[in-house]
């Protein structure tokens, strides 16, 4: 359910001295249960509910209720796994240090239940946001997942996030030659590099 339907009901009541105070005062006051079917009652109105409380309130007259209709909000559950990912470029790590390893998360995957509406929008992937900034060594810490609404269920608020800061290794270059096919040359002379240097 969306939202939770009030907990009392105003209404206007008549009747006759003790009988009277004991329905509506603190003597044995049971609340009442109504049964619909959540997917196709979307509201209650104030006959039916009149109805309902008339019936509850024996020995006294109920004249009217103070709210015209209730409205419901119901709405299917659904559940979905949602894979937890990171993007290192994001990372704030200081200056000249960079991810030397696998980034590890423990769990990497979440399961969310809730109303339909909500989940059914949901991507499948959930994107870690490490708040730490000028991380200058390896990282081993706990990291709050983002909290979609009340209304939905995780299977897990939290994930551990480890990974190596460093130094990144330069990395080699090499050139290789580059052999054009004879249409991409105008009167001998190569319209393009005959090497390419590549980081390999």
């Amino acid at each position: 359910m969306l939202s939770p339907p009030p907990e009392r009901i105003e209404m206007s009541v008549s009747g006759y001295g003790w009988n009277l105070l004991k329905k509506t005062y603190w003597f044995n006051i049971k609340p009442v249960t109504l049964r619909i079917d959540p997917f196709k009652t979307k509201h209650l109105t104030s006959k039916r509910l009149l109805s309902v409380m008339s019936e509850e309130l024996n020995g006294i007259k109920v004249n009217y209720l103070i709210k015209d209709t209730i409205w419901l909000h119901f709405e299917r559950k659904m559940e979905k796994e949602l894979v937890l990912t990171i993007d290192t470029s994001k990372l704030n790590l200081e200056s000249g240090l960079a991810v030397i390893s696998p980034v590890t998360m423990t769990p990497d995957k979440i399961r969310v239940e809730g109303p339909e509406s909500i989940i059914y929008r949901l991507k499948d992937t959930l994107e870690i946001i490490i708040p730490s900034g000028n991380i200058n060594k390896d990282f081993n810490e706990e990291v709050k997942l983002f909290e979609f609404s009340d209304l939905v269920k995780m299977s897990a608020k939290k994930v551990n996030v480890s990974f190596s800061v460093g130094v990144p290794l330069p990395v080699p270059m090499d050139t290789i030659p580059i052999i054009w096919p004879d249409t991409l040359l105008l009167k001998g002379t190569p319209m393009f590099p005959d090497t390419l240097n590549l980081r390999i």
